[in-house]
């Protein structure tokens, strides 16, 4: 199954709930997620979404939220210098994509998708740059919209003004992520480059950010994503913070109620990285999960909804110990965004197979 950069899709969320930043979280929700791009420079794939939500860890980063799409039909008027300008009733629901403006055809450098918010939840439409301006829509995950180069900073956040039939909304630009096709993501030598980095960093105990997102670090360790603020990646690798991480057979509840000891960063998931990574017989792909002959394949529909769009590096360690039968592998997705075109490491994903 290979990642698909979606140029056009259905999503079916029902999502109504309040907060307070970039996106909003939402009521319990079923959301099935099919992806499909149509584009010239992009090869069609179709990506088929299930989110997996396990049980939390002791201590979980939160993630900023917005007031979600309002629900009301009445008329929204925005007001720009002199000119206020009357918009047709708001929606009563979340947008998909046939809400918004067709994008086949265009090049993949004039899109973005929707990323880092969670299944159930929406992106936040705004009529005006800013968490005081009144919401007119929420973006469903996944969606590909088209920015119009208009930019503003309020308050440190950079606002994206986007096209829509409405005309221009603009939204949190934190939660918006370049397309990459495929093709060209896995011709370039810096992603590699970029994970090798990586890994000799963990080994030596520096400072992270070089190779993460301004966004921080998502790790998805059998659990909903937990975040690392990029304030912290200077000394995340020498924290002595622990946590309970759930495992593929246990929540971090079962696993602290079991009286497993909590770990680190580093041990739970810096250092198995480094294991996989410099395995002697290891599989690395591109925007599709890692095969071999040594047990089942890994899913890559265990990527979290927050880190779908990117772009992923599959990184396994086939394992190999005769006494498991074949199921000690081990599998890192490594979802990367491209941050003044180069590429960052914005999450890890974590697959495994526990004798």
């Amino acid at each position: 199954m290979r990642r698909t950069v979606g140029l056009g899709m259905t999503v079916v969320i029902v999502a109504a709930s309040c907060g307070g930043g970039g996106s909003s979280a939402a009521a319990a929700t079923t959301t099935t997620a099919a992806v499909a791009t149509t584009t010239a420079a992009v090869a069609t794939t179709t990506a088929a979404v299930a989110t997996t939500t396990a049980a939390v860890a002791t201590t979980t980063a939160a993630v900023a939220t917005t007031t979600a799409a309002p629900t009301t039909t009445a008329a929204v008027t925005t007001t720009t210098g002199r000119t206020s300008t009357s918009l047709p009733p708001a929606p009563d629901r979340p947008w998909d994509q046939g809400d918004l403006p067709h994008v086949a055809g265009f090049d993949p450098s004039q899109l973005a998708m929707v990323v880092l918010v969670a299944d159930g939840d929406v992106l936040n439409a705004r009529v005006a740059p800013g968490v005081d301006a009144a919401v007119y829509a929420g973006l469903l995950p996944y969606l590909v919209v088209n920015p119009t180069g208009a930019q503003q900073v309020v308050s440190g956040t950079t606002w994206i003004a986007i096209n829509t039939w409405v005309g221009p909304l603009w939204v949190n630009g934190t939660f918006l992520a370049p397309l990459v096709s495929p093709q060209d993501f896995e011709a370039d030598p810096r992603v590699v480059d970029l994970l090798d980095r990586f890994a000799r960093i963990i080994v030596q105990r520096g400072d992270l950010t070089p190779v993460i997102s301004r966004r921080g670090l998502y790790v998805a360790h059998h659990a909903p994503p937990r975040r690392f603020r990029a304030a912290s990646l200077p000394t995340l690798l020498t924290d002595p913070t622990t946590y309970y991480w759930a495992t593929s057979g246990a929540s971090a509840d079962e696993v602290r109620n079991s009286g497993r000891p909590a770990m680190t960063f580093t041990e739970a998931v810096a250092d198995s990285f480094v294991s996989a990574f410099d395995s002697t017989d290891r599989v690395t792909t591109f925007d599709e999960p890692p095969t071999g002959s040594n047990g089942p394949a890994p899913d890559a529909t265990i990527i979290p909804t927050e880190l779908w769009s990117f772009n992923y590096v599959g990184v396994r360690d086939p394992g190999g110990d005769p006494q498991y039968g074949g199921l000690d592998w081990t599998t890192w997705y490594v979802s990367i965004n491209y941050e003044n075109g180069s590429p960052v490491i914005v999450g890890l994903t974590l697959d495994e197979w526990a004798p």
